[in-house]
C-alpha cells in the first residue's frame, strides 16, 4: 500500500495529480494528470484501485496516456483493468508507451458492464527496467451521457477512504480517488 498522494522519488512507485499536466511535447493540458511512477524495478508496477460504481449503459472509461515531459527513457504499459465483487481481475486494455513526443486518446465502451458494481484498477509497469518512467494519465475519467450525475460515498477497507463524486456538466464525469499498490515482478533468471 502506497499513500495517494505519493511522495515524489519512492524508489516503491508513487502517484501524484498534476493540474494543468505537462504532456511529451512540452504542451500544458487543461485536464488534470495522474502521474504514476512504478517501483524502480526491473517490470516494476503501480496500480490505483478505485472503489466501485455502478455503470450504465452508454458509459466510456476515457483518457490518453503518454509519458510525462522531459522523461526521454520512459517506457512503459498502461493497463486498464476491472473487478467485479470478489471476482476475476480482468483486462480492458493495454497500451505500450515509449517518448516520441504524442499522446494517445483512449475510449472504451463500458456498456458491457452496465448494471454491475465495478472496481477499476489503472496501473502503469516499467517495460524491462526502470529508467525515467513516468507514466501520465491525463483527465481518467467514466463519462456517463443523459443522466444527472450523483454523490456517494462507497464504503471503503481498512486502510482507506476512497469516495466517489460524480460533477455537473455538459458530460458528467464520474471522479474517484485511489488505494495504490505497488508490485515488483521478478525478472527471469537462466540457469546454466
Amino acid at each position: 500500500m502506497l499513500p495517494c498522494p505519493g511522495n515524489e522519488n519512492d524508489d516503491k512507485g508513487y502517484v501524484i495529480e498534476m493540474e494543468d499536466a505537462v504532456i511529451e511535447n512540452g504542451n500544458t493540458q487543461d485536464d488534470a494528470g495522474l502521474l504514476t511512477v512504478p517501483k524502480d524495478a526491473y517490470n516494476g508496477r503501480i496500480v490505483g484501485q478505485y472503489p466501485a460504481v455502478k455503470v450504465r449503459n452508454g458509459d466510456h472509461f476515457r483518457t490518453r496516456v503518454n509519458c510525462a515531459y522531459k522523461a526521454f527513457s520512459c517506457n512503459v504499459i498502461f493497463r486498464l483493468q476491472y473487478q467485479i465483487g470478489g471476482g476475476a481481475v480482468k483486462s480492458l486494455g493495454q497500451w505500450n508507451e515509449a517518448y516520441e513526443g504524442k499522446s494517445y486518446p483512449i475510449d472504451i465502451d463500458l456498456s458491457s458492464l452496465a448494471g454491475s458494481n465495478v472496481k477499476f484498477l489503472l496501473s502503469a509497469t516499467t517495460n524491462g527496467p526502470f529508467n525515467q518512467d513516468r507514466a501520465l494519465w491525463i483527465g481518467p475519467r467514466i463519462t456517463r451521457l443523459g443522466s444527472p450525475p450523483s454523490t456517494s460515498t462507497p464504503t471503503g477497507t481498512a486502510t482507506s477512504t476512497p469516495t466517489s463524486t460524480a460533477t455537473a456538466s455538459a458530460t458528467p464525469t464520474v471522479t474517484v480517488t485511489a488505494t495504490l499498490t505497488a508490485t515488483e515482478t521478478p525478472s527471469p533468471t537462466s540457469t546454466p
